[in-house]
């Protein structure tokens, strides 16, 4: 049976020279035996075969496996999508051509095409083609120009450098130069400074990220030029692509502050880990230039900075707190400054702390706050001291640094929506606010919302592209606050600081205004995703506030002769309500949405 089964296939007996293909060792017979095959002189037949007198049959050998080339087969593959891509963007661009389509539509093809294209540079380079350090550069590529590059690095000196004064390229840097030196920093800045044209804005960008996935996360590269770069990508993050990883970003920032000990005091500072026998262990290599002090201080201070306004705005843990390091460094570089910048890093400091403080109150329905003598209301007393203070001891015009002035006004205006009694909890229909508390609450918030208002106002609408996403957000943050503090104001009408107020502050124009200056920014470009530029989801942001605000009453209520009004008859103010404060703020910054793509919760 066993010669029928070999025999069923078409077999042939061997000879010595008879066929080139090669041939197996071991015949059929002695293979099907489990056998060795052993033959005697040049006869081609195996000795167990001629002892048994059986067809002594070859089979035709397989092809060897020398392993598994991995190198050579991912080249051929990435290889081979760029093939495919360059295809896919020809024909398209063919299509285009040839098609009667409308402008919008071939805007949009040309776009997409684009982003095919570019991202068709990324396929062909193999993932760890670029050596540690280097970056892929969009000079190189094509993507800019070094006259362009030049242009852009001036854009961000003479206008977007003080609107995040933690980190300062050298003055004696060129385009050229801070791409050799720091190509990480010089690709963020590009990222940055490009807002005039959304698509390219929206191309560097994207770059970034596949360099801060190829080099931290795929390599483990750490070093401080990626520190300062992480800082400035993640400072006007809502010009990103979708989705937006703003904290993903920023704590990849924390982790490089904490690899490099750049948080320790400068005695304790060291590049070496003393757990590694390697002097390189996180990164650093043996004998690389440490960056400056100054340098090092500002680094650690924009950390604390993004790390505590992102803290409380999206209700998430400061993984920096506060410390006497950090103060330390801000009043070394203010009696020290390098920069004209420096010496508002100790004010930013200050109000940044004030506003931690105001975060950390206990403020709740079951607060306090109608006692004059409770704990809470007599510390947002003292806080509120402390402020004025602050701004009048200052030795320069706090408008100086719109940064500065913009942090002031916010945490202000944090300062008096969250004494308002969030209403957490149901209230008893006998439950009473103290009016005159109230008012002054009320009153003082309305004035910083119209002080903030008037200042954006005013502002060019250059100056309204450079904002940081702070300050993009503490812009949707005052859009959201100030109509419902004005809805809630008319219910107090008849106090007399109320109505004086009400009467210096339209919301009605501020928001007509504002809706109006957004729109002169908007473009009418797509990037290659389709998405529209920030400035669009504003609009459509103002829009809902403005529908919302005009739904509302705003009657005054009648003189109702006494100094108690029910907690119950007040609409609804803060946003530490369940189902408005972290809903709202999280779509303020949160990674998943737009800073302007708010929900507008019914109030």
């Amino acid at each position: 049976m066993a010669n029928r089964s070999l025999n069923t296939r078409p077999q042939r007996a061997i000879s010595p020279g008879d066929s080139p293909a090669p041939l197996t060792k071991t015949c059929q017979n002695c293979a099907t035996a489990k056998v060795k095959c052993i033959r005697t002189g040049d006869v081609s037949t195996c000795n167990r075969c001629q002892r048994l007198s059986k067809d002594c049959v070859y089979r035709s050998a397989r092809r060897r496996f020398y392993g598994n080339k991995s190198d050579n087969r991912i080249e051929q593959l990435e290889a081979r999508v760029s093939e495919l891509l360059e295809k896919q963007s020809s024909d398209t661009h063919r299509q285009s051509d040839n098609s009667p389509s409308s402008s919008a539509t071939l805007e949009t093809s040309r776009f997409q095409q684009t982003g095919i294209v570019h991202q068709n540079a990324w396929a062909r380079e193999s993932f760890y083609s670029t050596p540690p350090g280097k970056t892929e550069d969009v000079i190189d590529i094509g993507l800019l120009s070094l006259q362009k590059a030049e242009q852009l690095l001036s854009v961000y000196r003479a206008s977007m450098i003080y609107h995040f004064p933690f980190v300062m390229p050298s003055p004696q840097h060129t385009a050229e130069t801070l791409r050799q030196s720091q190509p990480y920093l010089f690709l963020a800045i590009m990222a940055n400074a490009s807002y005039q044209e959304m698509t390219l804005q929206r191309k560097l960008a994207t770059m970034m990220c596949s360099q801060v996935s190829r080099h931290i996360i795929a390599r483990g590269e750490v070093s401080f030029d990626l520190l300062q770069a992480l800082l400035v990508f993640v400072a006007w993050s809502q010009y990103h692509p979708r989705p937006r990883r703003h904290s993903q970003l920023l704590h990849l920032a924390l982790s490089i502050l904490i690899d490099l000990r750049l948080e320790r005091p400068s005695e304790q500072y060291s590049w070496r880990n003393g757990m590694s026998f390697h002097p390189d262990s996180f990164g650093q290599k043996e004998g690389s230039a440490e960056p400056a002090l100054k340098d090092r201080q500002r680094a650690v201070l924009g950390c604390y900075f993004l790390t505590s306004s992102s803290a409380i705005l999206l209700r998430k843990l400061n993984t920096l707190p506060f410390s006497a390091d950090i103060l330390k460094y801000a009043e070394n570089l203010y009696l020290t400054p390098e920069y004209d910048t420096d010496k508002y890093l100790l004010a930013l400091v200050t109000v940044q702390r004030l506003w931690e403080r105001i975060e950390a109150m206990p403020i709740g329905a079951d607060s306090d706050l109608e006692n004059h003598n409770s704990s809470t209301r007599i510390q947002m007393k003292m806080i509120r001291v402390e402020l004025d203070a602050f701004r009048d001891s200052l030795r320069y015009p706090i408008g100086e640094l719109h940064l500065l002035e913009h942090l002031y006004n916010v945490a202000s205006l944090y300062l008096d929506q969250i004494g308002l009694l969030a209403r957490t909890h149901p209230i008893s229909a006998s439950a009473t606010f103290s009016v005159p508390w109230y008012s002054e609450l009320l009153r003082s918030g309305l004035l910083t919302a119209n002080s903030f208002f008037k200042t954006f106002l005013s502002k060019s609408s250059d100056s309204k592209r450079v904002l940081t996403n702070f300050e993009a957000t503490s812009t949707g943050f005052f859009l959201i606050v100030a109509p419902k503090m004005v809805v809630t104001a008319t219910e107090l009408g008849t106090a007399p600081e109320i109505t004086a107020v009400l009467q210096d502050i339209d919301m009605d124009k501020i928001l007509d205004q504002m809706l109006t200056q957004i729109e002169c920014l908007v473009s009418d470009d797509v990037d290659f995703s389709g998405d529209r530029d920030i400035f669009y989801h504003f609009t459509k942001r103002i829009r809902g506030v403005k529908e919302w605000y005009n739904r509302r009453p705003r009657t005054q209520a009648g003189n109702q002769g006494q100094d108690q009004v029910q907690l119950e008859n007040l609409p609804i103010l803060s946003l530490t309500e369940p189902q408005l404060g972290d809903q709202w703020m999280d779509a303020l910054m949160a990674d998943g949405y737009g800073w302007y793509d708010l929900p507008m919760h019914p109030l």
